[in-house]
Order: C-alpha cells, then structure tokens, then sequence
C-alpha cells in the first residue's frame, strides 16, 4: 500500500509560488525578452516586478487548448477587475512590457541594459526597509495563502480534466 501525503501531490511550480509567497523576505522578480504564462505567472506571486522594455508575454496554453499553470487567474482577478483579467486570459494576443506597467501587472519597466542595475537599486531600496515591517505586511498581505494552496489543487483538477477531455476527442 502507497500513501501519498496530501503535500506530495502539488507539483514543482505550486510549491514553489507557496514558497514565494510565503517567505518572510521581499521578493523581486527580473524578466526580459520572450516570456510564457508559467513564468508570467510565477512573477504574479512575486512583490515586486521589474521588466525590460523588450519583455513580451505569451499565452501559448490558449494554442494547447489547455490552462494556465501557476495561479495566473487567482492573482490576476485580484489585480484587475473582471473584464480585464478575462481579456489578459483568454484572448490571444500579447503583452508588451508598456501595457504590462499600465495594467499594474509590472511595477517597473526599463531599458535591457538598466534591467540588473535597477533591480539592484530596488533590492537595495526595499533591504534600508526594516525587516520586521516587511515581513509583517507582506503576512498580511498575504493572509488568504490558504485560498491560494485551495485554488492550485483546483487549477491541478482542472487542468487534468482538460487534458483527458482532449485525448478522449481526439
């Protein structure tokens, strides 16, 4: 007989947001050039976001006919209002680096040869900030992880029953 512990069951990707999230440490995320939903996604569990001007971000489950892994629509429609977060999932089109800022789905957008600089500068910025206040804030901030931990075993169904739904009409 196998048990498997019910933690055991979540895959690489949701254990590591719940990490993010759930760190007691502020946490920047840097991205530049051609960026995927996962990994759009994993940034949405981050504090802050920093971007190059030349970050483009892609949908490519929509072409799979399958889901967003990594808690895009959980973060997402506490983000952006209804419409928005449907228009950001669902249509396929991307995002340039400047709508990204103007949607507040990115904090801070900068030339490719800013991008390390900057972070750093950030990074510092928050490090003066005493550690105590940030951790507390981002515990409150953060206060419904349960929901999150709720909606990734939900996001891991779905996407199961996506799956089995396109090889059975196939």
């Amino acid at each position: 007989m196998i048990v498997v512990h019910h933690e055991n069951k979540r895959n690489v990707i949701d254990q590591f947001i719940l990490k993010i999230v759930g760190l007691d440490k502020f946490v920047i995320h840097v991205n530049s050039g051609d960026v995927i939903s996962p990994f759009f996604n994993v940034s949405l569990a981050c504090d802050y976001r920093i971007i190059a001007d030349n970050t483009i971000f892609h949908n490519p489950y929509l072409d799979l006919g399958l889901l967003p892994k990594g808690g895009g629509p959980f973060f997402l429609s506490r983000k952006l209002d209804s419409w928005k977060a449907y228009e950001v999932l669902l249509l396929r089109r991307q995002i340039t680096a400047h709508e990204a800022l103007k949607l507040a789905l990115v904090d801070k957008v900068v030339s490719v040869g800013k991008l390390e600089e900057t972070a750093f500068e950030v990074a510092k910025d928050f490090g003066k900030i005493p550690l105590p206040t940030i951790s507390g804030i981002k515990r409150l901030k953060n206060y419904s992880i349960h929901d999150l931990e709720s909606y990734l075993e939900l996001e891991n169904e779905e996407l199961r029953k996506t799956i089995l739904e396109r090889q059975h009409s196939i």
